[in-house]
């Protein structure tokens, strides 16, 4: 774990500030990405994943004016004793947690933000729709919302088939071994050319997890047994291995 990476203590503490002032202005949130499922896997006892920032989803509120980049100003400026605007490089500016690390010298834990409305290619972020569920852990004095272990599942399923051989892509397969074994049978759904296609690169890369992630996800272009193939006139299905295997007749 590298030098500025946040321990539990840590990360417990700058998740708590934030859903403080997150509540205080009245915005639905969900923790996402490695401070999601650092705080899940704490939860469940298993061993601590570890983070350097936060991401989080909000949902958007036109009538109100909130949005990401609005509650990013928000933090910085109205909650300056808690939040300062830190370069996060590039001309973009981001609010980071005020915490005091274990070695009592102050932390700064950049937030990034995310809504629906700014990325509308991403229904994901929408926290309004049921299929987006959150749930409630207890940090210190705050009741802070994390996305639930089977959207984080679905994300990291997605996530390791775009970040193909970036250091971030250890880290997704890392966390889907032990996503896996913390979500319900067939919590999950894949179809579509861009589920599919994360579902059987992950195949390829870890065979042995067939069998658990079938029993998760509901998926029939990958997990049924034989499927048709229009182009070639035969039947086929994918092996352990993950790769095609046709029908001999």
């Amino acid at each position: 774990m590298s030098a500025d990476t946040l321990s539990g203590e840590e990360l417990r503490r700058a998740v708590s500030i934030l859903t403080q002032s997150l509540q205080h202005n009245h915005v639905t949130f969900g923790i996402i990405g490695g401070a999601g499922c650092s705080l899940i896997f704490l939860r469940h006892h298993r061993p601590y994943r570890g983070t350097k920032d936060i991401d989080v989803v909000i949902q958007a509120d036109p009538a109100r004016q909130i949005d990401a980049d609005r509650i990013s100003q928000i933090l910085y400026t109205n909650h300056s004793q808690d939040f300062v605007k830190k370069d996060a490089g590039y001309g973009v500016f981001v609010p980071a947690v005020r915490i005091t690390g274990n070695n009592g010298l102050e932390k700064l834990v950049e937030v990034e933000i995310f809504d629906f409305q700014n990325w509308p290619n991403r229904p994901q972020y929408d926290l309004s729709r049921p299929d987006n569920d959150r749930i409630n852990l207890n940090v210190g004095q705050a009741t802070v919302a994390v996305l639930s272990p089977r959207w984080l599942l679905r994300e990291k399923i997605l996530s390791q088939h775009q970040r193909v051989g970036s250091p971030k892509e250890q880290s997704d397969l890392s966390d889907i071994r032990v996503l896996l074994g913390l979500v319900q049978a067939k919590c999950l759904t894949f179809s579509g050319q861009e589920q599919t296609a994360a579902l059987k690169a992950l195949l390829s890369k870890l065979p042995e997890l067939r069998e658990a992630l079938e029993a998760a996800i509901e998926c029939t272009e990958v997990f049924n047994p034989w499927q048709w193939s229009e182009e070639h006139r035969r039947y086929y299905r994918y092996n352990q291995n993950g790769t095609v295997e046709w029908a001999t007749s």
